[in-house]
This record gives structure tokens, sequence and C-alpha cells, in this order.
């Protein structure tokens, strides 16, 4: 055996093996990995900011429905022949 093959046993290959990292490269992909998911933390999904866009469009279009509405009372009735039932508060 040369001396070349004998350096190549004594240095397993890292994906063979399983050995670990060195333990500057791991500790720098650990703090890269609490960073990462920091971030993913602070950060809102866009299904959710779409979702949430919906919502608003909705409630906003229901509180301007209810805001333009006005008054409800006896004025031009909605169909022919309606009749305005003041003890109920609406047409009949």
């Amino acid at each position: 055996m040369t001396r070349r093959d004998s350096k190549k046993k004594d240095k397993p290959l890292h994906s063979e093996q399983g050995q670990e990292m060195s333990s500057k490269k791991a500790r720098r992909r650990n703090r890269r990995k609490v960073v990462e998911e920091e971030r993913s933390r602070r950060k809102l999904n866009p299904v959710t900011v779409f979702l949430l866009g919906i919502a608003a469009a909705i409630l906003i279009a229901a509180l301007v429905a209810w805001g333009l509405g006005g008054p409800s009372g006896p004025g031009d009735p909605p169909r022919p022949g309606a009749v305005w039932s003041a003890e109920h508060g609406h047409w009949h």
C-alpha cells in the first residue's frame, strides 16, 4: 500500500462515513438556520395576506352598503302593489 492510500483511509469522506462537520462550519450552519427560522416566523404567508385582503374588502363593502342604506321607511314601494306596514316597519 502506498503512502497516499493510507492517507485516504485515515480521512474518511463526510458523506460516506456520516461524520460531523468541523465545529466552525457546524456553528455557522446552525446560526444561519436559526436566523432563517426567525425570519420565516416574522413574515406572513402570501396566502394569509391574500385571504386577509379579501376579508377586509368584504368588511369594507358591507360597512359602506350599511352606511349608504339610509333610513328605512315608506318611500317608493319596492314592487308594484306593496303596502307599508307601520307595525312591522317594512313593506308587505
